[in-house]
């Protein structure tokens, strides 16, 4: 049976789902025929209500739209435009910011808001007053993810500038707001990002230092592995790690070879949990909540919410929210093999045909995991085998493999490329040979 064309243009896209400080309602963002939307859901499941603004939508995984007050009461948000606004529950919108200039990833905690202005500044706004005031330093060209300490002493953000881009030698940038003094830290040879400020003065973030994207807290790694536990910094708004609301857990999206996992790790004793398969992101955590954005191969993506109350089961899993148009569980949709030979990397949707587009990401620092994505299953329902490589130069595979293309773009990603393409074609005249 063939997808319809016209299942690939329906539905919605689906980013930053944020539980509320009390734990009853997550919040997330849409994109529908052209307009977005913040949306809002009880945690338990149920009627979506759509809140009056129009926000500048994340992607993906990617975010940097709103953040939820503290008090629950409603939300900062970044509205096209430029400006940010405040949307309080059932209340029409005020403006914040009349800057005339594009501001993204609000952080409140209540009293003033942190934010990025053309993705090159770090500004704080008196929340009533609307007193501005600049933050950052000026040196760093590029400035992402803001985040306040919990007693609101400081606040943390991730800065970089060319050459060199966030993958390669990003660090983080500490500014303690009663004197607007700054320190700058990142292992060397490595890049950070997803800073975090938690209690006792610590941070969390994510860095390849191991020559891995691992999490680590307090200079501690989480889980060290030789597994990618982030992607690459192409957004604001990566949450691919949150902490339990006391601090002892870590919930982390771990990438498999192109095949996704969540797990929550005891940071006493290293212990780990695994609650779901699938390509997980944009998590935050309530109380016995995990909510996370949730995709897979035969997974149209969606919004769920993980339940932790009982630790001898396996939490269960509520979806909140659906992306993607109904009418794919009827497709036998297929799960890609994956496909490992001589340092080359890629996964394989078999049609069976003797037919191959190989579909390569963009970037080129970037991975096309296994996610769900309609044009592939569009092309294998017409009897096409699709071959997602992973040349040099792509993320999941380590910081040695993701740095190897530097110096060589455009030369060895396309040999790299054609080198699968011919091993897999290889591989399937064999086996038709044997069969014959």
């Amino acid at each position: 049976m063939h997808v319809p064309l016209e299942l690939l243009t329906a539905g919605r896209d689906l980013t930053e789902p944020k539980i509320s400080p009390d734990g009853q309602t997550v919040a997330f963002v849409q994109r529908w025929r052209g307009a977005a939307a913040i949306m809002t859901v009880s945690v338990d499941g149920g009627a979506e209500r759509a809140l009056p603004p129009d926000p500048v939508p994340g992607r993906g995984t990617s975010g940097g739209c709103f953040d939820w007050h503290p008090d629950g009461t409603g939300v900062v948000y970044a509205a096209k435009g430029g400006e940010l606004w405040w949307q309080p529950i059932g209340g029409r919108p005020e403006p914040i910011t009349e800057l005339e200039r594009e501001c993204r990833a609000p952080c409140t905690d209540g009293s003033v808001v942190v934010f990025i202005v053309d993705e090159a500044e770090v500004w704080e706004v008196q929340l009533g007053s609307g007193a501005l005031r600049r933050l950052d330093d000026g040196v760093d060209a590029f400035c992402f993810d803001p985040e306040l300490a919990p007693d609101s002493s400081a606040a943390v953000w991730q800065g970089w500038s060319p050459p060199d881009m966030p993958w390669d030698a990003a660090h983080i940038v500490t500014c303690v707001l009663a004197d607007r003094t700054w320190a700058r830290w990142r292992p060397e040879g490595a890049a950070v990002q997803q800073p975090r400020c938690i209690s006792a003065g610590n941070t969390a973030v994510v860095h390849d230092a191991s020559g891995w994207l691992n999490v680590y807290v307090d200079a501690k790694p989480v889980l060290a592995e030789a597994f990618e536990q982030a992607g690459p910094t192409w957004g604001m708004g990566q949450r691919s790690f949150v902490l339990s609301p006391d601090e002892k857990r870590v919930a982390l999206c771990r990438n498999e070879r192109g095949f996704g996992r969540l797990v929550v790790v005891e940071r006493s004793t290293g212990a780990v949990t695994n609650i779901g398969k699938g390509g997980h992101g944009q998590l935050s955590w309530n109380g016995n909540t995990i909510v996370a954005l949730r995709t897979g191969a035969v997974t149209p993506t969606q919004i769920v919410a993980y339940d932790l109350s009982d630790p001898d089961i396996k939490p269960p899993r509520t979806v909140l929210a659906v992306g993607p148009a109904e009418g794919w569980q009827q497709f036998e949709l297929p799960e890609p093999e994956v496909i490992e030979v001589d340092g080359l990397f890629a996964r394989r949707y078999a049609a069976g045909n003797g037919k191959l587009l190989a579909w390569v990401h963009g970037g080129p620092t970037d991975q096309w995991q296994a996610d769900f994505r309609p044009r592939i299953s569009y092309w294998w329902s017409r009897g096409w085998d699709v071959l997602v490589v992973d040349p040099r130069g792509t993320t999941g595979h380590g910081r040695q493999f993701q740095q190897a293309l530097n110096g060589g773009w455009g030369r060895f990603d396309v040999d790299d490329t054609a080198a699968s393409s011919r091993m897999v074609t290889l591989r399937a005249g064999q086996l038709l040979q044997r069969v014959w």
